[in-house]
């Protein structure tokens, strides 16, 4: 329980310096953060269409699209997140993902600490990994 707790109190610390830094990090960006913009634009409109038509392959366009843009900028912060948030999405992709995800999240905040959305998304991976280890512990102490 006390580790929950714990957990609880660092996810909403995560949380609340992401919302507080989004709109500031967003006037910072200024022109430069349009092709990166752009990029992402287009990868999040390919997972709404998967998401409404019910289809995956959206989400392995907007994942390639993404790869591309990070080969191409391998230290934008921006697109790693962006990345890292299609691999959580993907509900038919496969669970280990994650992993590769939470690296992406860490990344992004290493290069920029103000990145809100990774601070979300590593938050939410830390908890998804937190409560599977829980349920884990749990069923395993009940065979």
């Amino acid at each position: 329980m006390r580790q929950w707790i714990t957990i609880s109190i660092v996810l909403l610390f995560l949380l609340l310096a992401g919302c507080a830094s989004d709109k500031k990090a967003t006037e910072e960006a200024g022109p430069a953060a349009s092709p990166k913009l752009g990029v992402i634009q287009e990868a999040a409109k390919l997972i709404d269409t998967a998401k409404s038509e019910g289809r995956s392959d959206g989400y392995r366009r907007a994942e390639s699209l993404l790869r591309d843009a990070l080969d191409a900028d391998p230290r934008n912060d921006a697109v790693m997140a962006a990345l890292a948030e299609v691999l959580v999405s993907d509900e038919a992709g496969p669970t280990g993902r994650w992993r590769e995800a939470r690296e992406l999240f860490a990344q992004a905040l290493q290069i920029n600490p103000r990145n809100a959305q990774a601070a979300r998304g590593l938050a939410q991976v830390i908890a998804y990994e937190a409560h599977a280890t829980a349920d884990q512990d749990t069923r395993s102490g009940e065979n």
